[in-house]
Parts: C-alpha cells; sequence; structure tokens
C-alpha cells in the first residue's frame, strides 16, 4: 500500500492508450507521487472525467507491471474495476 502524496498531471488517452484530445478520450491517465517512494510516479487510468479519482492521503495498492497487450504494459499502477475492464476487452 502505499499514500498518495501530491496530484501530478491528467492525460487524456484513446482506446489504444495513446494521448489526445479531451474530446476524443476514451480514459485518462492520472499520474500521483506516493509518501513512501516520492521519487517514483504512480499511475490511474480511469474514465474520462477531467477529474483526478484519488485525493492527496488516500492509500492505494500499487501493481508494479501490468500487460495491457503485446506491445504495450503499464508500470507502477493502481488495478482499478475501470482498468480491468479495459484490459479483459484489450484482450
Amino acid at each position: 500500500m502505499q499514500t498518495i502524496d501530491k496530484q501530478i498531471s491528467i492525460t487524456p488517452l484513446d482506446s489504444r492508450f495513446n494521448k489526445c484530445l479531451s474530446s476524443n478520450s476514451a480514459m485518462q491517465l492520472e499520474i500521483y507521487y506516493s509518501l513512501e517512494q516520492p521519487d517514483k510516479k504512480i499511475g490511474v487510468i480511469s474514465p474520462s472525467t477531467g477529474q483526478y479519482t484519488f485525493k492527496t492521503g488516500t492509500h492505494v495498492d500499487v501493481t508494479p507491471r501490468i500487460i495491457v497487450n503485446d506491445y504495450c504494459y503499464l508500470t507502477n499502477v493502481v488495478r482499478t474495476d475501470f482498468l480491468t475492464k479495459i484490459l479483459t476487452n484489450q484482450r
């Protein structure tokens, strides 16, 4: 478990996990820093809302590596229900 220390950025993504305009986004990548590993970023894939999923002080379980498909993997990411659903549809 890690504790969210700082909200860094939100980037709109298309259905293939590429950066895109927010008007074309299927999801978003949220970047955070944690108290336990302040030099490592934590990623969250969530629905495209333009808002952070987690507040500062929230405890999250971070997975070191998640394979999306043969060409893409995510590191240091929170496995949310939304991400699990996206991954099921990608494979």
